[in-house]
């Protein structure tokens, strides 16, 4: 046993450690707890009528109201609770209990943490309170339960040693800067799995709250498509059960119109474009100097679609064409060739060159020392790349410059390395 200091002016009381705390009602009247049901038990009969008829303490229920939001969730079996409260015996208050105060000096509503209270309850076989304590102009909440007439805080009878952590508040109280429904939602969500239908009636709710918010806004705070709100939504409107609003507001806090209308179309748009063969024929031009299909309908006064539609039916591709190969030069059948060895990446390599009559590279020749390995086969593909190429007309120096390097400007690979070899001659 403990002794709890009691306020100014009251006596102290003897507590009984966490762990050998029992609660001391029967299973019916916990159950009786869970569902805000308290059952009185029979007084004896010898019990007094004074006695018989002493106040029964008060449930959190009795003196702290709920916020709606609160309410938005479906509430636990009596299986989830007793479960639940097992589990804050034993490891304390995982998540703090959320209050929320509309204005500075109003009364505080519980926002998130109806299961857990009810779930103490359970555990606790007797009702808890909330109590607001003021010290220094500053207010806060404990959970406390009546200990043969003396308040006892909640959290010395739960929690096992090592379990909980000091640094868990109880309570955290939110102002008006904190939406109660997104709140209650983002807070929930994560720790609930709901069903498709749960969802559907967690929209429908938070539509009967405020009607004027938008589908994507709802969405948003419930994590599905906004196409699911508007179903729920239409359904709700027609039965009535909320009312057609002209403006929404969206997830920035504009205020837009519930159903967009679109204008009438303009009477350049509303003529419709003939295809002649001369329009056929510009297309086709615009095509040839590389305009995108959505420049040539703007150009030509047609939409895309209909661009689209017409150049299928007459065979016309609206792509750009592709830059057409410039000629591969040969080489002469006799040609200067020059063989030499080098070393890349540690490994050796033979690397031959041909040269065009003019002198200029023409071809390029790269093996490894082990044939058909893996570096051998990297050293062939890379040198007939480059082959092809040059005889296409592309710059050595070009590609030479574009290969790796380390960051002293030494060659990575094999090629690199050999044109480095011969652009030094």
């Amino acid at each position: 046993m403990r002794v709890v200091k009691g306020d100014k002016g009251t006596a102290g009381t003897m507590v009984a450690p966490a762990g050998k705390f029992k609660p001391r009602t029967s299973p019916k009247v916990r159950f009786g707890f869970a569902m805000n049901i308290y059952t009185k038990p029979a007084a004896p009969a010898t019990e007094s009528a004074t006695n018989s008829t002493a106040p029964q303490a008060q449930s959190w229920r009795d003196t702290l109201p709920i916020h709606p939001a609160a309410l938005l969730l479906p509430r636990m079996s009596c299986d989830e609770l007793q479960e639940l409260g097992r589990d804050i015996r034993k490891n304390g208050l995982r998540f703090s209990i959320a209050l929320w105060q509309p204005d500075k000096g109003a009364s505080a509503l519980l926002l998130d943490g109806i299961s857990r209270l009810d779930a103490v309850e359970v555990e606790l076989g007797r009702p808890v309170q909330v109590v607001p304590r003021t010290y220094r102009s500053r207010t806060w909440w404990s959970l406390e339960i009546d200990e043969d007439g003396e308040s006892v805080p909640v959290t010395d009878l739960i929690g096992e040693a090592g379990n909980t952590t000091a640094d868990q508040q109880t309570f955290i109280l939110f102002g008006r800067d904190v939406d109660p429904w997104a709140y209650v939602i983002s807070a929930n969500l994560h720790r609930r799995h709901l069903t498709a239908e749960q969802k559907r009636e967690l929209i429908a709710k938070l539509i009967d709250a405020d009607p004027s918010k938008s589908d994507r806004q709802i969405a948003a705070t419930v994590k599905v498509d906004h196409k699911t709100v508007a179903s729920v939504r239409a359904e709700k409107e027609g039965r009535g059960e909320i009312p057609h609003v002209e403006t929404r507001t969206d997830t920035k806090g504009r205020q837009q119109p519930a159903h967009r209308t679109t204008s009438a179309p303009s009477e350049a748009k509303s003529h419709k474009i003939k295809f002649t063969p001369e329009r056929i024929a510009q297309i086709k031009n615009l095509i040839e100097r590389g305009r995108s299909r959505e420049e040539i309908a703007e150009i030509i006064g047609v939409t895309v679609g209909s661009l689209q539609v017409t150049c299928s039916r007459l065979g016309i591709s609206l792509r750009p064409p592709r830059l057409a190969m410039t000629t591969r030069e040969r080489l002469p059948d006799r040609r200067a060739a020059e063989t030499f060895d080098l070393v890349a990446g540690g490994l050796k390599y033979v690397c031959t060159v041909g040269r065009f009559a003019d002198g200029r590279i023409g071809e390029l020749f790269l093996g490894n020392h082990k044939s058909n390995s893996a570096a051998d086969s990297s050293a062939r593909d890379a040198a007939i790349t480059f082959s092809i190429a040059v005889q296409h007309g592309a710059d050595p120096e070009t590609i030479r410059s574009a290969l790796c390097r380390d960051s002293h400007g030494c060659a990575n690979g094999p090629l690199a390395a050999a044109l480095d070899l011969i652009m030094e001659e």
